[in-house]
């Protein structure tokens, strides 16, 4: 066991007593975040609903059990969460960024998916996912020609993929494969690597 393995079973033991102890503390968060990064989803979903019922406005823990709800495959139930999230906090990137393609899979219409990239485009707007959002949703192109959007379309498919390495899992890769985005799900893969 390397030290690093080492320090981290130190601290998910540290974790775990002080929960146990006490099951309002708000470690709950950093436990069930162990569990998840460790794939205990069945732990880390007990902690998260246990921390929930004593804090159930905990924004981090709305996040981590909508992540263990896309796991178990609880796609609405993980919508409603993220959508709490980014109502009561909308600049909430983490919770945005899981939240449309999660919108995407359950066929929700382009009018609600564009409200939430609307709102999340004024606190990042240069972050390039979230501008890839805007120009599929948002941007209305006039008096162009038609072979010009195939021309559009052609270059996104050549812009590279980038996606933060906190939402590389197999939950968003079946996502993306749903979705028959293969070149996002293959880059992914890589990622998940």
């Amino acid at each position: 066991m390397d030290d690093k393995e080492s320090l981290n079973m130190i601290q998910l033991k540290t974790l775990e007593n002080i929960f146990a102890i006490n099951l309002r503390s708000p470690v709950f968060v950093q436990l069930a975040d162990l569990y998840y990064s460790k794939r205990q989803y069945d732990y880390a979903y007990k902690v998260c609903k246990i921390g929930m019922k004593q804090d159930p406005t905990n924004q981090l823990g709305k996040y981590i059990l909508s992540k263990i709800y896309l796991i178990q495959n609880k796609i609405e139930k993980a919508e409603i969460l993220l959508k709490e999230i980014i109502m009561e906090n909308p600049y909430h990137l983490s919770a945005f960024l899981l939240l449309v393609p999660v919108m995407e899979n359950l066929g929700r219409s382009k009018a609600s998916i564009e409200l939430y990239i609307k709102n999340i485009i004024m606190f990042y707007p240069k972050h390039s996912i979230i501008l890839n959002y805007y120009q599929q949703y948002c941007k209305v192109v006039k008096n162009k020609p038609i072979h010009s959007k195939r021309k559009a379309s052609k270059a996104q498919e050549q812009r590279p993929f980038t996606f933060h390495i906190k939402l590389a899992t197999k939950t968003m890769y079946k996502l993306f494969i749903q979705q028959k985005k293969h070149l996002e799900a293959y880059e992914l893969l890589k990622i998940m690597q």
